[in-house]
């Protein structure tokens, strides 16, 4: 879910939901700034309802990378 202009989090390495940030499992910290909150929130509720539903269809760049820092380039999205 994308939670910032600057990143896209994979919600099964979060160890913790605050109203203005993401904690990591491995501590860091990710911000959730406020035209992302209302789907950061709809998407960790709905995350956490299913959490023990299998991963295997995702693309396993999303399961290796608990946080991917994007850019926006000429008006598309760049991912690394």
């Amino acid at each position: 879910v994308q939670c910032h202009r600057s990143f896209i989090i994979n919600l099964s390495y979060v160890r913790e939901y605050h109203r203005d940030k993401f904690i990591l499992q491995d501590g860091s910290e990710i911000p959730i700034s406020r035209p992302f909150s209302k789907n950061v929130k709809l998407a960790f509720e709905q995350y956490s309802s299913f959490a023990e539903a299998s991963f295997s269809s995702c693309p396993k760049l999303f399961i290796q990378h608990p946080a991917i820092p994007i850019k926006i380039k000429n008006k598309g999205v760049v991912i690394g």
